[in-house]
């Protein structure tokens, strides 16, 4: 199979498609983590590396990973920002505009190209091939498309680090997008190549270098709680 990025024919390396620098705070003492799949048929399993699949050629693996890298400084809190808070909301500024974006269509993308039941819900339809392309020639594109809101999910005023859920698709003001949450936040990507809601617009990473994260409890988001009882329904987890 050619790489997925550039289409060239070159071997593959296993990639992630959600980081791997994200998975760090899932991993028990003997470095495995549990998958659990709401979906009859799919069982519950041990892995020791984050999800990943062959799918990029060196070369793409490398441009890819230049954006985790920086993304994994900012969580990390290796690099230095500033922050504003306003009640619910955190403004962090400063924000390399150009690899933050491109890491979130990546990881948008690479979903969608995905084979692995984890991320069988994401259909990019028509929009994986725009989002390729976009990413394969470093080209942020108009901050109007395909944007992304973060929600900072806490928990007893804890950030949820230790959480990776499955992506599922739901809507915001009648623009289609997909729910993700890792690293302690909720991702809602927007599916959409043209101009939605200002407000949508303005609540996504800013070619000015500002992020806005609004502070959320765990136990508000609903489709989490569901997919727990789902899981719960199914036998694959215990309440207690």
């Amino acid at each position: 199979m050619p790489c997925a990025l550039c289409l060239s024919d070159a071997p593959l390396r296993d990639s992630h498609i959600i980081p791997e620098f994200m998975y760090e705070y899932l991993y028990d003492d003997i470095h495995r983590f549990h998958v659990l799949h709401r979906a009859e048929g799919e069982r519950n399993r041990y892995e020791q590396k984050g999800l990943r699949q062959k799918l990029l050629c060196d070369n793409c693996e490398q441009q890819i990973g230049r954006y985790e890298r920086y993304v994994s400084h900012v969580f990390g809190g290796t690099i230095e920002l500033e922050y504003e808070t306003h009640g619910r909301l955190v403004i962090v500024k400063n924000i390399d505009y150009k690899a933050m974006r491109l890491f979130q269509l990546s990881v948008l993308w690479r979903a969608g190209i995905s084979s692995l039941p984890f991320f069988s819900q994401v259909d990019l339809g028509r929009h994986q091939e725009t989002l390729r392309q976009l990413i394969a020639s470093e080209n942020t594109g108009n901050e109007w498309q395909y944007g992304c809101m973060m929600f900072s999910l806490l928990h007893d005023g804890k950030l949820q680090s230790d959480l990776i859920v499955e992506p599922t698709p739901s809507k915001v003001e009648g623009t289609r997008g997909y729910r993700f949450v890792f690293g302690g936040h909720l991702w809602f990507f927007f599916v959409a190549n043209h101009r939605s809601s200002n407000k949508l617009e303005t609540q996504s990473l800013a070619p000015t270098g500002e992020l806005r994260l609004l502070k959320s409890d765990l136990t508000s988001a609903k489709f989490i709680t569901e997919i727990a009882n789902d899981l719960v329904r199914h036998g694959k987890f215990s309440a207690r």
